[in-house]
Parts: structure tokens; C-alpha cells; sequence
């Protein structure tokens, strides 16, 4: 068992290695921060690219300074650099205002990469509209701000709105994208609600809430395209 004296000391050796302080702890200090470092850099290497030495490493060490990490997974811990992005740094994200984004972007390659398998294993989709498919865990869709996955990063604080689809590939197990119309990201996004009770639902609600009229050549577009995902064992 830890005793108190013990827990405190372990408690200030913490905070020393958290902090730049001139004692005995520097050494394991500058290993902690290069090991955080290099994991990071291997999870946002846009972002480290993009921000600069002297504003990453800044980042770096206030995110190792201020945040309390909580996973004891080190694979997934940088997801927490994203987190901590959320709420801090404001000064850095009127500078980049992109960072949340990319960030983001960033670390669901990662996550998706090394998530547990989850395919998609019940049999809800028959190939029509008159049912809803059930999404794998290994799928994934997003709004963007700004172009993050365009790779001409001259491009990337065009706002606008920018739909994505991330998978990881079951065959390859490489994670893909894939870029969405806003009227697909609607209906997946929609789709994933527990109270739709089929597509051909959710297109009529959609068509009476917007005013949009969904044409016949959308909606076979669309179940080919949830074909494609079936195929993918993206859905079921």
C-alpha cells in the first residue's frame, strides 16, 4: 500500500515533470515531453506542420502543463490534445481558425484506425427504402468549416461547408474517405436516429420540414450508394 508520504512525493514529482522546474527531474521531464511529442507528431502531422515550430512546441508544452489526461491507453491519448483544443487556446484559434477542424479530422484517421472491429452484423437492410440500415462503429461522418482533408493545404481556411465520410476499408483495414453532398450527410446523419423507422420515412419528413423535393434519380442514387455501403460491411 502507498503511504501519504509516498503519495505526496509522487504528486510533486508530477507536477515537476509537468513543469519546467531546475531540479533533478529535468532529465525524466525532457524524456516525458519528447515521448508526448513524437506521439503527437505522428497523430497531427498537418496540424504541426501547418502551426510551426514555435507554436506547436508552445502548444505542446501547455497541453502537458495544463491538461489532465485521463486515458492510460498511449495511443489514445493525443485524441486529448483535441479536447483540450476545444476549450483553450483561444489566441491560437483566432490565428488558425481551421485548428479545431483539422484537429479533428486528424485524430478520427487514427481512431478509426485502431478502433476495436464493430462491422455492421445485423440484417436490417434489404436493398430498398423500406427499411434503415444499421451503421458500423468503423464509419464515421463529419461537417467541416474548412477543406482539412484537401491535400493543396493553400486551401484550407476557405470556409464553407464540407461533408466527409471516414471508414476503415474491411478488406485493406486502410482508412478511406470519401467527400458527401449535404443532402447524403442529412439523410446518414438522420438515419442513425433509433425513431426513423425507414428511409422512405425520413426522405418524406425531410421533403416536408425543407421543401426540398427528393427526385426519383436521388433516391436511386442514394440506395446505391447504401449498396456500396452494404458491400463495405459499412452497414446491414
Amino acid at each position: 500500500m502507498i503511504s501519504e508520504k509516498d503519495h505526496i512525493w509522487q504528486k510533486q514529482f508530477a507536477r515537476n515533470i509537468r513543469r519546467k522546474t531546475p531540479d533533478s527531474s529535468a532529465v525524466y521531464q525532457k524524456m516525458v515531453r519528447d515521448n508526448i511529442q513524437d506521439n503527437l507528431i505522428n497523430v497531427y502531422p498537418i496540424l504541426s506542420h501547418l502551426l510551426g515550430v514555435k507554436n506547436w512546441n508552445n502548444l505542446v508544452d501547455n497541453f502537458i502543463e495544463k491538461h489532465s489526461c485521463q486515458s492510460l491507453v498511449f495511443w489514445q491519448f493525443p485524441g486529448e490534445l483535441y479536447d483540450y483544443l476545444v476549450t483553450g487556446e483561444l489566441a491560437l484559434k483566432k490565428e488558425y481558425p481551421f485548428i479545431l477542424d483539422l484537429a479533428l479530422y486528424e485524430w478520427s484517421i487514427v481512431d478509426l484506425y485502431f478502433r476495436k472491429d464493430h462491422p455492421a452484423i445485423s440484417s436490417a437492410f434489404d436493398g430498398t427504402l423500406k427499411t434503415t440500415p444499421v451503421f458500423s462503429k468503423e464509419f464515421e461522418i463529419f461537417h467541416f468549416n474548412y477543406p482539412v482533408f484537401d491535400k493543396n493545404w493553400k486551401n484550407i481556411t476557405n470556409k464553407g461547408n464540407y461533408f466527409l465520410m471516414i471508414y476503415r476499408n474491411q478488406t485493406s483495414f486502410e482508412v478511406e474517405l470519401q467527400q458527401l453532398s449535404p443532402l447524403l450527410f442529412t439523410i446518414l446523419s438522420n438515419l442513425q436516429n433509433p425513431d426513423i423507422q425507414s428511409i422512405e420515412e425520413l426522405l418524406d419528413l425531410i421533403t416536408s420540414e425543407t421543401n426540398f423535393k427528393i427526385n426519383e434519380q436521388q433516391k436511386v442514387d442514394l440506395l446505391m450508394f447504401l449498396k456500396d455501403l452494404y458491400s463495405k460491411k459499412l452497414i446491414a
